[in-house]
């Protein structure tokens, strides 16, 4: 049985975590829970403040339901790009989803 820190995650420790850093992270996670997860995102439509736009609405129809799929807490929903705090908006962070989901889906078609 694997449990799950409930404490403060790197960003609330005092660690300063880089939106590039975060969303890095979060990307890393739904790869190994959802393989392809980035094709799926309707770049057009992204807007991370929104529960059905962002990320893990687009993934799993809302967010609060893509939070509980992942099985992560308050604190690893930021640490992982998914939620904004007080150093890094959502606008920042939605510029840097862009950013991988782009980079991704041109690394594929590279393959292609």
């Amino acid at each position: 049985m694997t449990t799950k820190p409930c404490g403060p995650g790197p960003a609330q420790r005092g660690g300063i975590m880089t939106v590039e850093e975060r969303v890095a992270r979060g990307a890393a996670l739904l790869d190994e829970k959802m393989p392809g997860w980035y094709k799926r995102i309707d770049l057009g439509s992204l807007h991370m403040s929104s529960c059905h736009a962002c990320i893990l609405g687009q993934l799993y129809t809302e967010y609060s339901l893509g939070v509980a799929a992942l099985d992560i807490n308050s604190y690893q929903k930021i640490d992982n790009g998914f939620n904004d705090d007080q150093i890094i908006s959502y606008a920042a962070l939605a510029k840097e989803w862009r950013r991988v989901i782009e980079a991704r889906r041109g690394q594929e078609q590279g393959m292609i």
